[in-house]
């Protein structure tokens, strides 16, 4: 019906007005509503994994780099739980032990631990990129060759035969493979005859750490993997399927990604050796003696006695509170490397030769420095393999706080990593409790009684 101006709309005309309001409205609502859906859909997709959680450099690390290595990590607790239940199965006696194990695991995976499980991770991620950063500036490559030997070796798989380990010597500079102790300062040999030296007494090295928080939870530092036996070829194929398989089921990463993390830990390797042939294999040591008591005033009452001329050994056998008392105190030669505690050591490099310290304070108490000696001396094999291995944690400590040029830090880790991390996968609910272990049936007997 044609509308007439001034003609009062009927009640079937206003309704279908109604209607096609309530048509068009619905319209655009939908629109709305698929414009939003859609957007958060794209930032979820695709905004959010490309944004950054922290910058090393020039470069950063995505939300979806930390998320995969995040999975990846969490993957491999479970795959380690999974062979530890499956070995309190099949070794009873080593139940106790592996449970403490397992449950470390089951607990650090937990809803209240998923801060510091992240945070593990992305730190390790830093570290990541600055060994690849590293590693591009001296030229130090990893092939596709030696990732796949490194898969197959992780799985025991061998083609060309097991490797034979071989122990090699220890590397020393020429001038250090007949070494010839130096001579005692002259200053310090009228008042001092030195003894053979001694093993450094225990009293010096931290039995425990303090900390300020719990423990932090152990996590692996490479890539785990089932088996280290050497397996054929069509083990090592079904094992392979399997860990991907799980890999990719569990926590939704494929093989690259494997292969990935796997060049991640060579890169590691390669730079931690290009840094251990860095070190030398020799350092400027003391000989020194020490006196060590509980109290600062028994300390300086020491002090007083030795300017007054009483004898060192004397005092060391009255006061001292360690082993090495009853041999004047003398702990031989040692440097950085000799584990005892750092401040004791840095107040033994600055005290000149022939000259006792004034007191000072260590964990250990109060002690007086007498330094002897001090020279060149190579490292045991075990004080170089000490500090090769901690040369390239130094250098990624150093990264870490280093600045760039114009003040800003090499290394910023962004606030926004707490807001993405991921809790999958989790613990199955069959690995959180340790297995049942069967155990015997035979029904007691009276005791002396044999069974028959």
């Amino acid at each position: 019906m044609t509308n007439i101006p001034g003609r009062p709309l009927s009640r079937h005309e206003r309704d279908l007005i109604a209607q096609r309001y309530i048509i068009i409205g619905a319209i655009i609502f939908g629109v709305a509503l698929l414009a939003v859906l859609g957007f958060a859909l794209y930032d979820y997709t695709v905004v959010q994994p490309e944004q950054p959680v922290a910058r090393v450099g020039t470069e950063t690390i995505t939300t979806r780099e930390f998320q995969r290595a995040m999975r990846y990590t969490r993957f491999l607790q479970v795959d380690t739980l999974r062979q530890y239940r499956d070995l309190q199965r099949e070794s009873p006696e080593l139940a106790p032990y592996v449970e403490q194990q397992a449950q470390q695991i089951v607990d650090g995976m937990s809803a209240a631990n998923l801060q510091s499980f992240g945070q593990y991770v992305v730190l390790n991620l830093i570290d990541d990129k600055l060994v690849r950063q590293e590693a591009a500036r001296r030229g130090i490559t990893v092939s596709a060759e030696e990732i796949q030997e490194r898969l197959e070796a992780n799985f025991g798989f061998y083609p060309n035969g097991q490797p034979t380990a071989t122990a090699t010597a220890t590397d020393l500079p020429a001038q250090f493979q007949t070494y010839v102790p130096p001579t005692l300062n002259p200053t310090v040999v009228a008042v001092w005859t030195a003894t053979p030296t001694i093993t450094p007494t225990a009293t010096l090295t931290p039995t425990a750490t303090p900390t300020t928080g719990p423990s932090p939870t152990p996590f692996p530092t490479g890539t785990a993997f089932p088996t280290s036996t050497p397996v054929s070829t069509e083990a090592y194929g079904t094992q392979v399927a399997g860990f991907t398989g799980n890999l990719r089921s569990l926590a939704g990463l494929s093989e690259d990604d494997l292969r990935y993390f796997i060049e991640s830990d060579l890169y590691r390797i390669k730079l931690d050796e290009a840094f251990g042939a860095e070190v030398p294999a020799a350092e400027e040591q003391v000989h020194a003696r020490h006196i060590v008591v509980e109290t600062q005033e028994t300390a300086q009452q020491i002090d007083d006695l030795l300017k007054q001329g009483v004898d060192w050994d004397q005092l060391a056998a009255e006061y001292g509170t360690d082993a090495s008392a009853t041999q004047g105190g003398d702990l031989g030669w040692f440097g950085n490397y000799s584990g005892f505690d750092e401040t004791f050591v840095a107040k033994a490099y600055d005290t000149p030769v022939g000259t006792i310290s004034a007191p000072f304070q260590t964990q250990f108490g109060w002690h007086l420095i007498q330094v002897l000696e001090r020279g060149e001396r190579p490292l045991t094999a075990t004080q170089l393999a000490q500090a090769r291995s901690a040369r390239l944690q130094t250098w990624l400590d150093e990264q870490q706080a280093a600045l760039n040029a114009d003040g800003t830090p090499v290394v910023e880790l962004l606030p926004i990593w707490t807001e993405r991390v991921v809790s999958d996968p989790n613990v199955p609910a069959e690995l959180e409790v340790a297995p049942v272990v069967p155990t015997s049936t035979a029904a007691p007997t009276e005791a002396g009684t044999p069974l028959p």
